[in-house]
């Protein structure tokens, strides 16, 4: 058996710091720095997409606020006797309308966004996600979730 050595939290100055960089939550500004970096962006398109990454950084936060409203609704269901089930499904009617209501500025954004980049920029994009999305076949749905069910 091969014995690797304790992880440890890498040092800013590592090779490993980008990747600590993403693991950590990055606001806007960071997030268009990163992306200028990895796309090899010139300053004029970092300065275009500068406010979409702003846009992307609040909507995210507010999507996330919709996403902990449904599971604490879903949560607040399994502790009772008894379903409630015009609560539950006012709750997830609201969480739905909201989410709808924000997806024209995304498409929008999105537009802008892909306007800004080059081809070769757009294929590295795509890459990276055909990459991604093989990974996540591969590992399957739910694998983090079997770590919390004993």
């Amino acid at each position: 058996m091969i014995r690797r050595p304790p992880r440890s939290t890498p040092k800013p100055s590592s090779a490993a710091s980008d990747v600590y960089k993403r693991q950590k939550e990055m606001n806007a500004e960071e997030a268009n720095e990163f992306i200028t970096d990895r796309l090899d962006l010139n300053q004029e398109q970092s300065i275009k997409i500068a406010p979409i990454t702003k846009d992307f950084f609040t909507e995210k936060e507010a999507i996330h606020e919709i996403q902990k409203a449904i599971s604490e609704e879903i949560l607040n269901q399994f502790k009772s006797d008894s379903v409630d089930t015009a609560e539950l499904e006012s709750t997830l009617t609201g969480s739905l309308d909201q989410i709808q209501a924000k997806i024209s500025k995304f498409v929008k954004n999105f537009a802008e966004f892909h306007a800004v980049l080059t081809s070769e920029q757009r294929s590295e994009i795509v890459e990276k996600m055909e990459k991604r999305l093989e990974h996540s076949e591969k590992r399957g749905w739910g694998r983090k979730w079997r770590k919390h069910w004993h």
